[in-house]
């Protein structure tokens, strides 16, 4: 078993054991140093290492205001979290102990990914909770932080995996929102990476989503003596989370659209084919 541990969080873990079980999170206990390795590492990217990494290379961090470089060093937290989680899910796609059981199966393997995912959702829950903007994002880090937590009871772990596969469209929608950021916006890079946002999202979350859901629900119906938290978590969060990504995907399409299409109408406009600047220097 992979084990994630910096220092401190072994005994940490050791004084919280007792709390854990209580909560019959029985396969937990081995991972919690990993989880909370995974929460301190999160924390210090976002509030210590981004920001010296946007200073160094960025001319458009330091004009952000305070909350921006907040949201800014967000998203680079998100982006790391990604190229983490999803490479470690796709490989363990095929783990014949999960597939075999996908109501109770276990694996250590997928317990370190899912400990992972699990210190970065209380590192987002946290932060969407601290900046109080969007009920969506604190819907999404509450319900996943519960649903990956309570995965160590052990319980849909088959699922837990596959549902990781989710945060693909993650990765370029971190991208559009930086190209935003960077006067980029309605550019060609931001149409190209627009392309694989919407195709990722639409067959990651919406495609593959849906029929991983249909599966979640099938495998519920054969559950027996299942807690009753353990419905209001999956059966509620399922729901939310499926509902949340039909929202986001049409968002999204939207705001494309809006982008893109004012780009078209400006130039037309112009007459010239270039967008006209205004004396701020910025793009109208």
């Amino acid at each position: 078993m992979t084990t994630l541990a910096l220092p401190g969080t072994q005994a940490l873990s050791e004084y919280l054991t007792p709390y854990i079980l209580s909560l019959n999170l029985t396969k937990l206990p081995p991972h919690l140093p990993t989880a909370l390795s995974s929460l301190i590492l999160f924390t210090f990217t976002q509030a210590i290492l981004g920001p010296i990494l946007s200073n160094l290379f960025s001319s458009t961090y330091p004009t952000l205001s305070k909350r921006q470089k907040t949201k800014w060093s967000m998203h680079i937290v998100s982006e790391l979290h990604v190229v983490i989680v999803f490479p470690l899910a796709l490989s363990y796609l095929s783990i014949e102990a999960l597939d075999k059981d996908r109501l109770y199966g276990w694996d250590d393997r997928v317990g370190t990914l899912q400990a992972i995912s699990v210190g970065y959702f209380a590192w987002d829950f946290g932060m969407e909770l601290g900046l109080m903007e969007d009920w969506g994002f604190i819907l999404h880090g509450a319900s996943c932080l519960a649903i990956y937590t309570y995965a160590f009871s052990p319980f849909l772990s088959y699922f837990a995996t596959r549902c990781l596969l989710w945060e693909m469209s993650t990765f370029f929608l971190n991208i559009h929102w930086f190209l935003d950021k960077t006067n980029q916006t309605g550019g060609t890079l931001q149409l190209i990476n627009g392309f694989f946002l919407l195709a990722a999202f639409f067959f990651v979350r919406i495609c593959h989503g849906m029929y991983t859901s249909y599966k979640f629900w099938r495998a519920i119906q054969n559950a027996q003596d299942m807690p009753f938290n353990f419905y209001i978590i999956y059966c509620a969060g399922n729901i939310a989370l499926n509902g949340l990504n039909v929202m986001w995907f049409s968002k999204m399409i939207s705001a494309l659209r809006k982008r893109f299409s004012s780009k078209a109408n400006r130039l037309e406009a112009n007459g010239h084919g270039k967008i006209k600047a205004p004396k701020n220097g910025k793009t109208e």
